[in-house]
This record gives structure tokens, sequence and C-alpha cells, in this order.
């Protein structure tokens, strides 16, 4: 129960996510290890109340209504030549081309160090994943409604391939439903999206209002300057 009493209404990650996005008037940051366009953030049975949840088209969407839309991933070097798929499947560079001449603006950044000569910079880019995880946007007031507030998601769940799961944690019974075309496996050799199983996903994320969400504001902004 709730401190008052009251039933207790627990967060739902992919479905809070959807609604602050959709939501934002002014801005929508968003820093990735990984972040795949073609997933969807509402699924099952309430899919058919957000059909527009697809996470490529409702930024493009919200960025052509003249919300700032900024997306920051982790450069993959595996992959820059365009050559392999990428070592990792981080999607990076499929991602900055999907973004590639709308309105969201997107940047495809390595990990960076400061050195000598840069050689340092070189070797801990080419070596060292960024693993922060955020998504960052304006909301309601709830003091003052001509005001908006700040506030950020932040944790160890990317908006990539293979994260979105629910308690139940299927293996198999999701593939061609909740898990049509977002089969992900790094466990099982031979498994594939016909057969299963697929990797059940267990992470922590957490919703931040007030001083707090500023503070991963912040950060998101001094990476985006700095990088």
């Amino acid at each position: 129960t709730e401190p008052d009493g009251s039933p207790y209404n627990p967060t739902r990650c992919w479905l809070d996510i959807f609604h602050a996005i959709s939501n934002a008037e002014k801005f929508v940051y968003i820093a990735g290890w990984s972040v795949y366009t073609a997933i969807s953030l509402v699924r099952g049975e309430e899919a058919a109340d957000y059909p527009d949840s697809n996470i490529g088209e409702l930024l493009k969407r919200k960025a052509g209504e003249g919300v700032r839309v900024c997306v920051m991933t982790w450069n993959e070097k595996s992959n820059d030549q365009g050559l392999i798929a990428g070592l990792l499947g981080t999607h990076d560079e499929e991602t900055y081309e999907y973004f590639a001449g709308t309105d969201v603006i997107c940047t495809n950044v390595p990990r960076s160090k400061k050195s000598w000569l840069g050689l340092g910079g070189q070797f801990v880019g080419t070596m060292y994943t960024h693993h922060q995880k955020t998504v960052i946007c304006d909301t309601e007031s709830t003091i003052d409604p001509d005001r908006r507030r700040v506030i950020a998601f932040i944790g160890g769940i990317d908006l990539t391939d293979g994260r979105y799961d629910n308690p139940e944690f299927h293996l198999y019974k999701t593939l061609f439903t909740c898990h049509a075309g977002d089969f992900y496996q790094n466990c099982t050799p031979g498994s594939t999206a016909e057969s299963g199983p697929r990797e059940p996903w267990q992470d922590i994320h957490a919703r931040v209002e007030g001083p707090t969400a500023l503070d991963i504001h912040d950060n998101f902004a001094d990476r985006w300057w700095q990088q």
C-alpha cells in the first residue's frame, strides 16, 4: 500500500517512458549505450490503445511538433566503416542513418579521454563503452499550469532490442506476440527468433523528479557539448 493506505500502483517503465515522451512540449534528451528505432514501447493488449509507440517514429513526430529531440548513442568502433554489423549489435550507425535528414538531432559518440597526443583517447574510445542510459524531458507542473518541470528516467535499461520484458519472463510464449521482431539471445547458441528461447531481461530503472532530475539533465548537457 501507499503511505496513505491506498492501494499501491506500480510504475510501468516502458509505458511511463512512452507517456513522458508523448507529453513533452519543450525537449526530449536520450542517451544510451544503444537506441534501436525499430522497437515499440507499448506491447501486448495495451498496444491497441497506443498504436504509435514505435520509438523511432515517436521521436520524429515529437521533433516535427517543434520539440527539441536530441539522441546521443555510443559509437561502436567495430562498425564505423559499415562493413560489418558491429560486434556488440548496438545499431549505432543504423540509428544515426535513420534520423539523418530529420528534425531529430542524433550524434554517435565514443567514450572520450583527454591525453597526450590523443593516444589514450583513441584507446579508450575503441576499447571502452559508455553505459549511461537516460531519458530526460519536460512535463506538466503540479503547482503552476503555466510552467513545466523536468522528469528523467535513469538506470540499466536501454531503449533497444531484447530489453522489453515483464515479471513472467517468457522464453517462448511471446516470440510471435510481444517480442515479434524483437528477438535477442546472447547466451544460448543455436537459438533463433523462430525456435527460441529468447533471453529474458531484468534490470533496474528509476523515474526521477525534483532537483535530481535537473542533475541528470545537466549531465546530459555536459556530455553533449563536450563530445
